[in-house]
């Protein structure tokens, strides 16, 4: 039963990497809200248990698998989201990877991966969604306190966590220009 102060029936939201961990939180937290949420990450296999474990404790989970390194299973998940629940109201951009190397020792394929999974998956799964942000669609992207505070070892992850800050400035200035 949704609490009276955080109501979300009747509302869609997609979680990447929903399959375990921070997303698989977030996914049961806003489906036992009421949400009906999309559970979704590279892996079935693994978004089926969680949503299993979802709609066991009363919640509605529909699985839509994404490899968001991707851009057209970005756009699918969206599309798919939409055909199958309806409008996104949330999207809650939670996959991503970490690297643990310095800056001299980041090679090119590890950024480019890091970048791919925590920002442009996210930038593409947004972008998908811009029509419905004047619908009063809300998206989340979850950062790292690396964003701006700096640890050894974290070079890429930060950079990409540190890009979602801004990211995240620049689509409050669209809806607001929309």
């Amino acid at each position: 039963m949704p609490s009276p102060l955080f109501d979300l029936t009747g509302k869609v939201a997609v979680i990447t990497g929903s399959s375990k961990g921070i997303g698989k939180a977030i996914a049961m937290h806003l489906a036992l809200s009421g949400a009906k949420v999309v559970v979704s990450s590279r892996k079935a296999p693994v978004c089926e248990e969680a949503a299993a474990e979802i709609r066991k404790a009363g919640g509605h989970a529909t699985v839509i698998p994404c490899n968001i390194s991707d851009k057209a299973q970005c756009e699918n998940l969206i599309a798919q989201t939409r055909k199958q629940l309806g409008p996104v109201d949330i999207l809650c951009n939670n996959a991503g990877v970490t690297g643990y190397t310095s800056v001299a020792d980041t090679v090119e394929e590890n950024w480019d991966w890091i970048q791919a999974v925590n920002l442009t998956g996210p930038f593409f799964i947004t972008q998908a969604l811009v029509p419905q942000l004047t619908e009063g669609a809300g998206v989340v992207f979850v950062s790292s306190i690396t964003a701006e505070r700096a640890r050894s070892l974290h070079t890429a992850y930060a950079a990409t966590k540190a890009a979602l800050l801004g990211l995240t400035k620049h689509l409050e200035e669209l809806v607001v220009i929309q």
